[in-house]
C-alpha cells in the first residue's frame, strides 16, 4: 500500500474518531485534501481515485456531521478496497542497464515528432510518439489545421490577430490564475484572487442603463455565500442554468457590504477541473470564444506541432546563457507547471524577441551607416552666436548633446540619432539647432509632433526664439505651421509655400507625412514624442527628402541599455539634467481620508491665479463603481465641490476638435481645473498649471505618473503632484514621493520601477 494512502486512512480514522469535528488536521480535511492529491500523484496513484476522493472531501468544512460522516466513510471504503494492482507502473531500468551515455543530438534522419529534452551534461533529443497532423504541414498553415478548428471559429480567431499555426502558438495568455489552493467561501477576504467551488443558488440578469447589461449569480458553498458577477455578457446566465457546481476564479471585492468577485472566470465542477489546478492561462479573448475552447485548441496546437517550431540559439549557447529550449517555452507559457517554469519561459521568449529586434535594428542601422547624405557643416562661430542669441544659457547636457548631433550633421551619411530628455529640459532648443544647421546649409528641416496642440506649441516656441534675430544662425529661417485642421486654401497654400522652398522650418502633424506634401529639399527631419509614431511613419517622412538627417526625441524614461535595444537603429543623446532655476515638483501620496484637505488645497491655489489637473484611469464608470471616470467625476466636481470655478473635460472620446478647443481655453487660462484621462500625458505645455491630482495613482505605470507629473512645474512657481491612492504604504509608489525617482535620476529608475512593479 503506497504511503498517501497508509497516511489519509489513519488520518480520516482519527477524524471519524474525534466524531468529525475537522481539527485533526492544521487548516481542516478540505485543505489537506489538496496536498493529499499532489502527493498522491507523485507516488503513482491511479488520477481517477484521487478524483474521487478528492470529491467527497471536497468542502468538507462546510458540511453537516452527517455529510462528514458520510464523506469518511465512504474514502474509508474507497481507500481500504485498494490493492497493488491499482498502482500505477513504475519504469525500473534493468540491473544491467548500460551507463548513459552523452547527449545524442538530433540528425538529419532524425524521426518526425521529437522534441528537445533536459539531460545531463546536454540536451538530449527523445523519440516522441509522432505529432497528430497531415503531412507536410508547416507553421504558417491556416489555422484550421489544429484538429478543432473549423472555419466558423477561425473567422472569429482572426479578429485576435490569429491567422495561422504559428500564430496560434505565440498568442501567449495575457495573466495567470493561480487555482493551487481551493478555498471555502468564509475563508475568502477582499482583494484576493481566490478559486472556489460553490453551488449555483441563483442567477439573474438587469439592465440598469442602455448598453448595459448585470448577470449576477449567487453562489453558495455551506459555509457561506457570494456573488459573481459578470457586465454585457447575457449568455452566462443561460449557461449558468444547466449546471449545479461550478468552479469559480476571480478576485473578491466588498460592494454595498457583501462580498462579490466581478467578472470571474468559472466552469463546470468536475472531476477534470479538481485535478486541473495550478497556474491557469488567461487569454484576451473575442465575442464568440471562450477561454476553455482556446485553451483547448492552443494545447492541440502545442501537440501537433509545437515540434516544428524553430530555435535560433545552438544548444551549448543555450546552456551558457541559461535559457530552455524554444518548444519547452512555447509549452510552458501556454501550461506553466509552477511560478519558477512560468519565469523561465518568459525569459526566453523576452530574449528571443529582444535578440530578433536588435538583430533587425543593427541591420537597419548598417544599411544607413552605408547611405550617403549631404554634410550640413557649422563652425565654432555659428555654434557661438546661437548660444550667445538664447535668452538663456545651455546646460552643460544640452551642450553635449548638441555636440553630438552637429558632429553628426557634419558627417557624409544619414543622422539617426534618439535625443531624450526629462520633460522640461530643454530638448526643443537644442533641435532647433539642428534645424537651423540644415537652414544655413540652404535645406529645409521638418518637425513632427504626435498633435496639433503640441504642434502649435512648438511652433509658437520657435517664432519666441527666432523673433527679432540677425545673423548668420538665423537669417533666412521662416517658420510655417501645418495642420489637418487647417482651412483647404491655408492647407494650400502651405504646401505651396513648403514645395518652392519658401518655408525651411515645418513644423505639424501626421499632415506632413501626406502625398500631397512635397519638400523643395528636404535635409533635417525631427520627431517629437517618438513613441507615438510609428517607424513607417518616421521612415515616410524621411522618404520625402534625399537621406535626410533624422533626430526623434522622446521624454519617456527609459533605461540606456533597453533604449538601445528598442531603438537599435539609433544613437543616443541624454539630456539628464534640468535648466537653472526649474524647481522640482513636489509628489505626495494621499489616502482617501485628505481627500476634502486637498480641494482645500486646489482652491486655494486657483485662488492664488494657477491652473491645475485631474487624472482619472477611465473615461466613464463600470458598474461595479470600482474606478473613478472622468465623466463622472467632471460631473460631481463641478456641482458639488467647485461650482464657483471653471472646470474642463478631456479625454480620448471627444472629437479633435473637441480637444484643441477645451485645452486651448486651459492655455488661455479659462479652465481653473481641467479633468482628464491620460490623454493629457504628453502635448500639454501650460506654465501657469502648479498642481495635478491623479485619481487611484495604483492603476498607471510609473512612467506614466511621471509624465503626469510633468505636465506641472514648466513656469517658476513651486508645483504639486498629489497621487491619490488607497495604497499610501505601496513601496513603489513611495518611490515617487521621496523622491527616489526624480527628475534627474528617471531615465533609468522610472523604468527599472515599472519592471519591478509588473513582477
Amino acid at each position: 500500500m503506497a504511503e498517501c494512502v497508509r497516511r489519509l486512512i489513519n488520518i480520516l480514522t482519527d477524524e471519524r474518531n474525534r466524531g468529525y469535528d475537522d481539527e485533526v488536521v492544521i487548516g481542516g480535511l478540505a485543505s489537506y485534501i489538496e496536498n493529499w492529491s499532489r502527493q498522491a500523484r507523485a507516488e503513482g496513484l491511479d488520477s481517477g481515485l484521487i478524483q474521487e476522493i478528492v470529491s467527497y472531501l471536497l468542502g468538507y468544512h462546510g458540511k453537516p456531521q452527517s455529510a462528514r460522516a458520510e464523506a469518511v466513510g465512504a474514502s474509508l471504503s474507497r481507500l481500504r478496497q485498494l490493492a497493488p494492482t491499482r498502482m500505477q507502473a513504475q519504469a525500473v531500468p534493468p540491473a544491467s542497464a548500460p551507463e548513459p551515455g552523452p547527449a545524442v543530438q538530433p540528425t538529419a534522419a532524425a524521426e518526425p515528432g521529437t522534441a528537445p529534452q533536459p539531460a545531463q551534461g546536454g540536451e538530449a533529443r527523445l523519440e516522441a510518439p509522432a505529432p497528430r497532423r497531415a503531412p507536410h504541414v508547416s507553421l504558417d498553415a491556416p489555422v484550421t489545421a489544429v484538429r478543432g478548428i473549423k472555419e466558423a471559429r477561425a473567422r472569429l480567431l482572426a479578429r485576435l490577430g490569429i491567422v495561422s499555426v504559428r500564430d496560434l502558438l505565440h498568442y501567449y495568455p495575457r495573466e495567470y490564475h493561480d487555482r493551487s489552493t481551493l478555498k471555502t467561501i468564509n475563508q475568502i477576504a477582499p482583494g484576493e484572487q481566490v478559486t472556489i467551488a460553490a453551488n449555483v443558488f441563483s442567477v439573474s440578469t438587469r439592465q440598469p442603463r442602455p448598453g448595459m447589461r448585470v448577470t449576477t449569480a449567487v453562489l453558495m458553498d455551506g459555509t457561506g455565500r457570494v456573488e459573481a458577477t459578470w457586465f454585457n455578457q447575457p449568455w452566462v446566465e443561460t449557461r449558468l442554468a444547466h449546471y449545479r457546481e461550478i468552479l469559480v476564479t476571480g478576485k473578491v471585492d466588498l460592494h454595498l457590504g457583501r462580498l462579490t468577485i466581478s467578472r470571474p472566470e468559472w466552469e463546470p465542477l468536475t472531476s477534470e477541473s479538481l485535478n486541473d489546478r495550478g497556474l491557469t492561462p488567461i487569454y484576451g479573448l473575442t465575442e464568440g470564444i471562450n477561454q476553455r475552447w482556446l485553451r483547448k485548441e492552443i494545447a492541440n496546437a502545442v501537440e501537433s506541432f509545437g515540434d516544428l517550431l524553430e530555435d535560433e540559439l545552438q544548444p551549448q549557447l543555450r546552456q551558457e546563457l541559461g535559457l530552455i529550449p524554444m518548444q519547452q517555452a512555447i509549452a510552458t507559457i501556454h501550461h506553466p507547471p509552477d511560478w519558477d517554469g512560468l519565469d523561465q519561459a518568459r525569459k526566453r521568449l523576452a530574449f528571443t524577441e529582444f535578440l530578433m529586434l536588435q538583430l533587425g535594428m543593427l541591420q537597419r542601422k548598417r544599411a544607413a551607416r552605408q547611405a550617403e547624405a549631404a554634410p550640413l557643416t557649422v563652425d565654432e562661430k555659428w555654434r557661438s552666436e546661437f548660444e550667445s542669441a538664447l535668452p538663456f544659457a545651455l546646460t552643460a547636457a544640452q551642450s553635449r548633446a548638441l555636440d553630438e548631433i552637429l558632429g553628426d550633421l557634419a558627417a557624409p551619411h544619414p543622422m539617426l540619432r534618439l535625443l531624450q530628455g526629462d520633460v522640461g529640459s530643454g530638448k526643443t532648443v537644442v533641435a532647433l539647432a539642428a534645424m537651423l544647421a540644415a537652414v544655413s546649409s540652404g535645406k529645409q528641416a521638418a518637425f513632427m509632433a504626435p498633435t496639433e496642440i503640441l504642434a502649435e506649441q512648438h511652433y509658437r516656441t520657435f517664432q519666441r526664439l527666432l523673433e527679432g534675430k540677425e545673423g548668420r544662425p538665423f537669417s533666412g529661417a521662416r517658420v510655417l505651421l501645418l495642420t489637418g485642421s487647417l482651412p483647404a486654401p491655408e492647407k494650400a497654400q502651405a504646401q505651396a509655400a513648403i514645395a518652392a522652398g519658401d518655408a525651411n522650418i515645418i513644423v505639424g502633424t501626421h499632415a506632413l507625412i501626406q502625398e500631397a506634401v512635397a519638400f523643395r529639399d528636404l535635409g533635417v527631419v525631427v520627431v517629437d514624442e517618438q513613441h507615438r509614431f510609428g517607424v513607417e511613419q518616421r521612415a515616410v517622412l524621411s522618404a520625402k527628402g534625399r537621406q535626410p538627417h533624422v533626430l526623434v526625441m522622446s521624454a519617456t524614461p527609459i533605461p540606456r541599455t533597453l533604449a538601445l535595444t528598442l531603438y537599435g537603429d539609433l544613437d543616443l543623446s541624454l539630456i539628464d539634467e534640468l535648466p537653472a532655476g526649474r524647481m522640482p515638483v513636489i509628489t505626495v501620496l494621499r489616502g482617501e481620508a485628505a481627500r476634502e484637505s486637498i480641494y482645500a488645497f486646489m482652491r486655494d491655489q486657483v485662488r492664488r491665479g494657477y491652473q491645475g489637473f485631474v487624472i482619472c484611469p477611465a473615461i466613464t464608470g463600470s458598474e461595479d463603481g470600482d474606478v473613478r471616470a472622468a465623466v463622472d467625476e467632471f460631473q460631481r466636481l463641478q456641482e458639488s465641490i467647485f461650482p464657483d470655478l471653471h472646470l474642463g473635460l478631456l479625454h480620448g472620446k471627444l472629437t479633435g476638435q473637441q480637444k484643441d478647443e477645451t485645452m486651448r481655453q486651459f492655455a488661455a487660462g479659462a479652465i481653473d481645473i481641467l479633468v482628464a484621462t491620460s490623454v493629457v500625458e504628453v502635448g500639454i505645455d501650460v506654465p501657469n498649471a502648479t498642481f495635478i491630482v491623479v485619481e487611484q495613482a495604483e492603476r498607471f505605470g510609473l512612467a506614466q505618473l511621471h509624465q503626469f507629473r510633468g505636465r506641472v512645474g514648466r513656469g517658476s512657481a513651486r508645483s504639486y503632484c498629489v497621487l491619490m491612492t488607497d495604497q499610501v504604504e505601496n513601496a513603489v509608489l513611495k518611490q515617487l514621493e521621496t523622491g527616489a525617482v526624480d527628475c534627474s535620476s528617471l531615465p533609468t529608475g522610472v523604468q527599472r520601477l515599472d519592471a519591478v512593479r509588473r513582477e
